[in-house]
């Protein structure tokens, strides 16, 4: 039962047949039980005619009938790619039919005969079985096209150059694979009141849409939103399906001339970020679950992919933001890297450095001495001695200095935090500040105060002198009074900049407080007190900074401990620097914060809120685990490589293939991998993929262990902002390919040596018919001078070819890659020579492709005249003989069907009797018939060498075993033979009583060899053996020991029974000398 409970659906039969009462009761018996819906034709032309109109489920045909017969009408359907499951069903039992019928692409060859109703039950299952394996084949090739499709889009968002033709390739993808008009994405704006289709894919003849479908109100599809915000399907088989309460939706599909739509929500990190669909335009659909499972896949990849472009974009974001901040600043912000080889370098520099120093970034980048041989020669050697005890000790450094600037000297200070990078690398991070004003300010002051004091000191101790100086004394307070108006004036300038500070501090993005250290007399510092807060700390802490101001930290912040106090701390008392990233949990956000003191037991905060960044790169960091992980499971290895040819990542997998860890190849050179030989082609190849090519190509790669594989490599370029920074590709491992490939090699120079040496004519062409090979045998057979002269000729294109239509069967040859059967009829060669030819036909296959043809030809001309003397002769035999027999049998199953019909419709039992009389005689008549069918194959095939070994093995029964010492021989005998083994154990089976099994022995006598075939049953009486090989004698057919004797008597092989009655029977079977040979 299926998951309903219901009855699995009836199967559709087309039952072909020439004769109606089979048809009449093949359908009876078939849909007896309820199982089958069955239609029937007696012609193949009609069932064609019929397929073109309806769709089956399987097909039944007889083999012989008028016109078209049973094989060719397979024939036919195969070639139109109809893969319908087909049962011949025939009473021709030959073993070229069998075998033509399969090849053919039948699913099952079932022979007529026997009782009707175990006879069509078996019908029935294998009808069943074939319908099921076909499903089942279908459903196989279903999931693997769908892996194949999942494995195309993941692949195309491990690495996209433009995004959008990304996703809109992927569209296509889904879209060609579940056969839909259009395949689109929408996405929500921020708000989530607005939609917009941002990307679509149309199959060739349909509309786009996207124009019309841009800002569309969310409001305007009320329905539809609420489906999608409950993360349901929205499947719709016809608009016409709608409740009344989507009414604007209906209107809006309409519009689009859409017939059939489903989609499914789009979401990003668990919300609701816009949907994915496909819809028809031609007419309503059933959308399955493949479908449903093929946009649920694609649609969580696109998410992720989605997820992870809105990550990149909002970090690029933040860092430009981060970059005009710096740039803005009233200070120079720097990275200073000193190599473990003492070198130096620039990785960071914002453009205020170049105002403070006059050098361009671009300078400094390129040479950092640049700004370092601007240092005044007095203060050089400090400089560089406090730099590199900064980076022994890892202790701030800070250094004020005269700077050699366009106009003059002037002083600058800086301050940086040294740290040490995992390759050694010491990392500074700092400011540098022009103090040129302030530190003029300090000298032009201390030397006025200077002077102050030394004037006071002179009027002190000199008072008369001065009152008897007075105009000296006028003109030193004038000087004085001028010092002071220099005084004011600097002051003044300090006010300035304290306003531009001040105005810095207002405006600025980042939060920014003025703190003082809370210290208890002799102990450490207990809290601190918040002076001054700028407007951005209200926005990013959510605290009116009124509020706050004049508070300690804990009464501010709420918390049991001042935040970060020892830190801050360290900062307002020794004046170094600090900055760091924190999680605040009060308030459940990131910080970046930098701290510096402007005096003693001060310090100032500068923080930003980097939740968001946080989120984005955790989110991105999962994005690329996953896309990672798809990589390492793949079955080759995945590379990406800078522009340098070196290695940035490859997956794991190359520890399993090639016998490196993934940690010891990255950073290395890709061209240490590639076999010394081979490297000159890569690096060339690396260039043309640089390029643009993504040409595959194929070398060695070199393992760990020494050895070397073969590999194929197909790579890309990786675009950044339009700029190729390397490159990406999949190597796959090809040595086993080669091996074949060397191995073939080795074969076709064999098979080349055996067809120069062959009786027959062998023949090759390309797929254009020119001919590229030739045997010797081949020119004699064709009268030809030489093979010169024969290439000149072309198998597509020569009159004389086209006409006989051997130019039609080579072309057919090469256009389906099949074999055609072999043909033969009469022709003249140019040369003049006429004749009666075999010619057989196969395609030359290179790795799957065609690449020409191979022509097998043979003079039989002697051979023909002799067969067609025979041939007329036994024709008229075998033709009079098989139509009598097919429609005797025919009829004999119709009796036996509608017996077994009358017997389950009247129980009484003298009528059962009777037809059991039927019955019994219309088996004995069928038991004639088929022994005239297999009598009439003795002597049609030529004699030929068979093993002995094989032969008795074939005819084993499980349940009967044969023991055999006959290995190594063969006989000369009709190919018929077999049927005297199977003979010999049917006969074994139904006489030998509790027999437990056969021997089967060989030795060599006077006369030839003898082979003894002998059972431990109770043997043949003495008053029947001389009867046992008559035709008729028995109690099953009749025929089976008469039989045997014939096939046997063919090549001179005599048979008789010498077993003794009541030990077994024993057959002996005396092979003449010259009819077996041992091999070696």
């Amino acid at each position: 039962m299926n998951g309903t409970g219901s009855p699995p659906p009836s199967l559709s039969v087309l039952y072909v047949d020439d004769e109606p009462a089979l048809l009449e009761i093949g359908k009876l018996f078939l849909q007896l039980s309820g199982d089958f819906v069955v239609s029937t034709c007696d012609s193949a032309p009609d069932a064609i005619r019929l397929l073109s109109e309806a769709s089956f489920d399987a097909i039944i045909s007889d083999y012989q009938m008028p016109g078209m017969n049973g094989i060719q009408f397979l024939q036919h359907l195969r070639q139109q790619g109809n893969t319908i499951p087909f049962i011949i069903f025939t009473g021709k039992g030959r073993e070229d039919v069998v075998a033509e019928a399969l090849n053919s692409g039948a699913d099952f060859y079932l022979q007529k005969g026997g009782n009707p109703k175990p006879q069509f039950a078996e019908l029935a299952t294998k009808i069943q079985y074939a319908v099921a394996r076909r499903q089942t084949e279908a459903e196989i090739n279903r999931r693997l096209q769908f892996e194949r499709l999942i494995g195309a889009i993941s692949s195309r968002f491990i690495s996209w150059g433009d995004f959008d033709l990304t996703l809109t390739q992927a569209l296509e993808d889904i879209g060609l694979f579940c056969g839909a008009s259009r395949s689109y994405i929408f996405q929500f704006r921020d708000d989530g009141e607005v939609m917009d289709n941002t990307h679509e894919w149309c199959a060739d003849g349909v509309t786009p849409e996207i124009q019309n479908l841009q800002g569309i109100p969310c409001s305007l599809v009320s329905w539809w939103m609420e489906k999608l915000r409950n993360h349901e399907i929205i499947r719709i088989r016809d608009l016409k399906d709608l409740p009344p309460q989507a009414s604007s939706e209906k209107m809006l599909l309409q519009a689009q001339g859409i017939a059939s739509v489903i989609v499914l929500p789009l979401t990003i990190r668990q919300d609701i970020a816009g949907f994915i669909g496909l819809d028809d335009v031609e007419a309503a659909r059933d959308w399955t679950e493949d479908d449903i499972r093929t946009l649920r896949v694609s649609g969580e990849i696109i998410g992720s992919a989605l997820e992870r472009k809105r990550a990149e974009e909002a970090l690029q974001k933040s860092e430009e933001r981060y970059r005009r901040i710096s740039d803005n600043a009233p200070v120079g912000m720097f990275q200073l890297a000193m190599a473990p080889s003492g070198e130096f370098s620039f990785p960071y520099l914002s453009s205020k450095v170049t105002e403070i120093t006059g050098v361009p970034v671009e300078e400094l980048y390129a040479s950092p001495r640049a700004a370092h041989d601007r240092v005044h020669p007095d203060h050089l050697d400090i400089f560089d001695r406090a730099i590199l005890e900064s980076a022994k000790k890892h202790e701030d450094f800070h250094q004020i200095f005269l700077y050699c600037a366009e106009e003059g000297y002037r002083w600058l200070e800086v301050h940086s935090t040294p740290s040490e990078q995992a390759d050694g690398t010491i990392l500074w991070e700092g400011v540098i500040t022009d103090v040129d004003q302030q530190k003029k300010a300090e000298v032009t002051l201390q030397r006025t105060n200077d002077e102050l004091f030394a004037a006071n000191e002179q009027l002190t101790s000199a008072e008369k002198e001065l009152k008897q100086q007075h105009e000296e004394r006028a003109a030193i307070e004038e000087e004085i009074r001028q010092q002071r108006d220099d005084l004011a004036v600097a002051q003044q300038e300090i006010r300035e900049s304290e306003e531009l500070f001040r105005q810095l501090f207002e405006s600025m993005d980042e939060g920014m407080a003025l703190h003082e250290l809370v210290v208890l007399e002799g102990e450490e510092p207990d809290d601190y007190r918040i002076l001054a807060a700028n407007p951005s700390l209200e926005r990013i802490l959510g605290i009116d900074r009124q509020s706050i101001i004049g508070k300690l930290s804990r009464d501010a912040y709420g918390t049991d401990e001042p935040p970060y106090l020892q830190r801050y701390a360290r900062v307002a008392q020794t004046g170094t620097p600090d900055s760091f990233e924190t999680y605040f949990p009060p308030l459940d956000k990131h910080f970046r914060i930098s701290v510096y003191s402007p005096r003693k037991n001060q310090f100032a905060t500068i923080f930003e809120d980097i939740t968001g960044r946080i989120q984005k790169e955790e989110a991105l960091r999962k994005s690329e685990e996953k896309f990672r992980n798809l990589v390492e499971n793949l079955n080759e290895i995945f590379y990406v490589l800078d522009k340098n040819a070196t290695i940035t990542y490859i997956s794991r997998n190359i520890e399993s293939i090639g016998g490196y860890p993934a940690s010891g190849v990255i950073g290395r050179p890709y061209i240490d991998f590639v076999h010394p030989e081979d490297r000159a082609g890569r690096i060339l190849q690396f260039r043309s993929i640089l390029s643009g090519s993504n040409e595959p190509t194929e070398y060695r790669f070199l393992k760990a262990d020494g050895g070397s594989l073969w590999v194929k490599t197909a790579a890309r370029p990786i675009l950044r902002e339009g700029r190729v920074v390397g490159i990406h590709g999949m190597l796959t491992d090809i040595t086993s390919l080669k091996t074949m490939e060397a191995a073939l090699r080795e074969s076709e120079e064999q098979y080349r040596d055996l067809a120069e040496n062959a009786p027959i004519g062998i023949l090759t062409c390309d797929t254009e018919g020119r001919i590229t090979y030739v045997n010797q045998r081949g020119l004699e057979i064709l009268g030809s001078p030489g093979e010169e002269e024969t290439r000149r000729i072309n198998l597509l294109t020569f009159p004389s070819l086209v006409q006989i239509g051997f130019a039609g069967m080579l072309r057919r040859t090469i256009d389906s890659g099949r074999p055609v059967p072999a043909i033969e009829g009469e022709y003249c060669t140019k040369w003049g020579k006429a004749a009666y030819y075999r010619v057989n036909f196969s395609p030359i296959l290179n790795q799957g492709t065609i690449t020409g043809a191979r022509i097998i030809l043979d003079d039989i001309s002697e051979h023909k005249k002799a067969e067609d003397a025979l041939n007329k002769a036994n024709k008229k035999l075998q033709l009079l003989s098989g139509i009598t027999r097919h429609d005797i049998l025919n009829q004999i199953m119709v009796i036996q069907g509608y017996l077994d019909l009358a017997k389950d419709v009247d129980k009484d039992p003298a009528l059962s009797e009777f037809c059991g009389y039927v019955g019994r005689a219309a088996a004995a008549i069928q038991r004639q018939i088929e022994f005239t069918r297999e009598y009439e194959q003795l002597g049609l095939k030529e004699p030929t060498w068979l093993s002995l070994g094989c032969l008795i093995e074939e005819s084993n029964d499980p349940g009967l075993p044969i023991r055999h010492e006959c290995h190594g021989i063969s006989i000369y005998a009709d190919p018929m033979i077999e049927k005297v083994f199977s003979n010999l154990m049917d006969n074994t089976i139904r006489h030998a009583e509790g027999a437990t099994g056969v021997q089967v022995r060989c030795s060599k006598s006077g006369s030839g060899l003898m082979i003894t075939w002998e059972d431990d049953g109770p043997g043949v009486p003495d008053d029947q053996k001389g009867r046992i090989f008559e035709r008729g004698f028995g109690k099953n057919t009749g025929f089976g020991l008469f039989l045997a004797r014939e096939i046997l008597g063919i090549t001179g092989i005599a048979i008789a029974e010498t077993g003794v009655y009541g030990e077994g029977a024993r057959f002996e079977m005396l092979v003449p000398e010259g009819g077996y040979r041992i091999d070696a």
